[in-house]
């Protein structure tokens, strides 16, 4: 039985072998999150608090679509969030914890959760 779910997630080289390294591919391919188009726009729309795994950390390392980032949360501690990721080291799969006061860490996302308007859109 251990060996049926094992199977069940892609190893990393596998995402590793797509045309692109993509946070995003990372996210729908290995843990079935209906997210599609850039980082940029996945602003964050829910209160760290509300905050679940399974939900996204947003970040942004610059301006630009490509400096734009997202993150599968695994869990939350007294130490911070704990996230699953892919590019955030070019085209490697890593696991890590962000400090709450990291400055790049936007907030928290729920994929299908709508927005409160416009303005919230990272830019």
């Amino acid at each position: 039985v251990a060996q049926a779910a094992a199977r069940a997630e892609p190893p990393a080289n596998e995402i590793k072998e797509k045309k692109e390294c993509s946070c995003i591919v990372y996210l729908r391919e290995k843990w079935n999150i209906p997210i599609y188009g850039d980082a940029l726009f996945a602003a964050p729309n829910l209160p760290l608090n509300e905050a679940r795994e399974g939900d996204l950390a947003v970040f942004l390392y610059g301006r630009g679509k490509d400096k734009a980032h997202v993150a599968r949360i695994s869990g939350i501690t007294n130490k911070g969030i704990e996230v699953d990721e892919f590019n955030k080291v070019h085209c490697q799969e890593t696991h890590r914890i962000v400090r709450f006061d990291d400055p790049y860490f936007l907030g928290a996302h729920r994929v299908g959760k709508p927005l409160k308007n416009a303005d919230d859109m990272v830019q």
